[in-house]
């Protein structure tokens, strides 16, 4: 299928997991495929599609709104008509309802096929308040009625998907190209500062708000520290309330990086990695993490559970923040146990998480359907 006509469709021009999993898939192994983005987001990172060059479209220079939302309906389907796609995969919730509502009415070629790849929990997608359970009856509608296949990028909630979709459904979990800036094993763990990086766009799902009380507690500990935050803003309320945090360290520096063109470099630097969210699908900073072995402290949600080995689940997951800061506290007091856990979480990263396996499965995919 690499060489069939691919699209996939962003809901805007912001950027997260699914945009930088999306870019390297169009860049390093779908290099015919086109990426089309439809609306303006506060978050939107300047010349990050660029490698694309005329592979890349962007629809409309207007914020989201009812009437932008119209229009992104309207241009998305001329924009479909005037191309020759064989094959179409959304990767947000807003445009998999437009390309189910396009597939519904007609209004598109019945022949192309249609791929929903859901990047978060069930509970995102379903669950939760009135609007978003609404909402997402109408998703699932849509995807089990128009679309040929729905992907999962992870195996959390994984039967409630199954009882969803049924035979629909496929399992790829997100992957990522191993890198060759790895730690040196004996880096030193004895530390007079310790580096902290925090990767993810500033948001409530992400737990940043849970961060000032995790400085508090850790100014106790007397730990010199700073904390680095690499990821775009999409509250910018709440990233004042962190930064405003400063005025009451002592022991500590909260630094805002915003977006950074070279994530690794900043992994690499650090000393360790923490994630305070409260939901993920599968996070690839985390794996990016791993693959620079890099010591991790990470909230015990499902999607952490599921991509750390059990063998060093209690060394790296938490479940309240105080237990948060023993973890970092404790981290480096035993070198061998951190070495295993290290070893552990390259192992594991080496043997599921391979970028090329990654991409021929949604090749399989594509081809499957095309063939069927």
């Amino acid at each position: 299928m690499k060489n069939n006509r691919i699209l996939y469709v962003l809901n805007s021009n912001g950027v997260g997991g699914a945009e930088v999993s999306i870019k390297r898939m169009t860049t390093q192994h779908f290099k015919v495929a086109s990426v089309v983005t439809l609306w303006d987001h506060p978050n939107a990172q300047v010349n990050f599609w660029n490698d694309l060059g005329p592979r890349y479209t962007h629809l409309l220079n207007k914020k989201l709104n009812l009437f932008t939302l119209l229009l992104a309906v309207f241009h998305l389907r001329k924009f479909i008509k005037r191309n020759d796609f064989s094959v179409i995969q959304t990767q947000l919730k807003g445009a998999d309802v437009i390309l189910g509502f396009l597939k519904m009415f007609h209004l598109i070629n019945s022949n192309i096929i249609l791929v929903a790849s859901l990047r978060n929990s069930y509970g995102y997608y379903y669950k939760g308040s009135l609007a978003n359970k609404i909402f997402g009856l109408i998703h699932q509608f849509l995807l089990k009625n128009y679309f040929d296949k729905v992907v999962v990028i992870s195996l959390q909630d994984l039967d409630e998907f199954k009882s969803a979709f049924g035979l629909k459904l496929r399992v790829i979990e997100n992957s990522i190209q191993k890198n060759s800036l790895a730690k040196d094993t004996n880096f030193p763990y004895n530390l007079k500062k310790l580096s902290i990086i925090m990767v993810g766009n500033i948001k409530f799902r992400k737990g940043y708000d849970k961060l000032l009380k995790f400085c508090d507690l850790l100014e106790v500990k007397g730990i010199k520290y700073e904390i680095n935050i690499a990821g775009g803003v999409e509250d910018e309320d709440l990233l004042v309330e962190v930064l405003s945090k400063n005025n009451d360290l002592v022991n500590g520096k909260i630094n805002y990086l915003g977006k950074v063109d070279d994530v690794f470099q900043e992994l690499k630097s650090a000393d360790l990695f923490l994630s305070l969210s409260r939901d993920e699908g599968l996070p690839i900073s985390v794996l990016e993490g791993m693959s620079v072995r890099l010591p991790m402290v990470l909230s015990g949600i499902q999607a952490h559970r599921l991509i750390i080995p059990d063998i060093s689940q209690h060394r790296v997951l938490f479940s309240t923040i105080e237990n948060a800061v023993e973890l970092v506290f404790r981290k480096f007091q035993d070198q061998e146990a951190l070495n295993v856990e290290l070893d552990a979480q390259q192992n594991l990263l080496n043997s599921r998480f391979d970028f090329e396996t990654m991409c021929d499965k949604y090749d399989d995919v594509y081809q499957s359907e095309m063939t069927s």
